[in-house]
């Protein structure tokens, strides 16, 4: 009797896991759908912290002004339809060597609470800084390679 209440309850646990991954499986998608460039982070591309102003990237052109998560996208339900949205982030690794990478998210809000109010996630011996993001799907670029996820 002990055996089969014991069954019964990891039956429901494990039932409840598929249905949380398949209700939000952004995380496990998301995890998995990162892309380095393995080159050296550019300086000056982007957005410039101090003045706002944007810069030319190394081919020429202008990106995109960056976003940041605003405390109601923290507070925000990710389970409503929204728009992609691609990060710009910085890789460091143990060895001190940093690249840049993007990666598409479902949505904004999914974005902003996988980095968290701090905008870094500490993957053990990397740490990925986010710069920001802009809505839409990334699109490549000579200084860096994409990847969309979702074979």
């Amino acid at each position: 009797m002990r055996t089969l209440i014991g069954l019964a309850i990891l039956l429901v646990v494990i039932l409840g896991l598929v249905w949380y991954v398949q209700r939000d499986s952004s995380f496990m998608s998301n995890l998995f759908n990162r892309s380095d460039s393995g080159e050296s982070t550019e300086e000056g591309k982007g957005q410039d912290q101090q003045t706002g102003e944007e810069s030319p990237d190394s081919a020429g052109t202008t990106p995109e002004t960056m976003l940041t998560c605003t405390p109601e996208l923290f507070a925000m339900d990710c389970a409503a339809a929204q728009d992609p949205v691609c990060s710009v982030d910085t890789v460091i690794r143990a060895d001190g060597s940093e690249s840049t990478s993007r990666t598409e998210y479902i949505s904004a809000c999914h974005y902003c609470k996988f980095f968290g109010p701090d905008n870094v996630m500490d993957f053990g011996d990397e740490k990925v800084r986010t710069q920001g993001y802009t809505v839409g799907t990334c699109t490549a670029s000579p200084a860096t390679s994409d990847q969309k996820g979702g074979n």
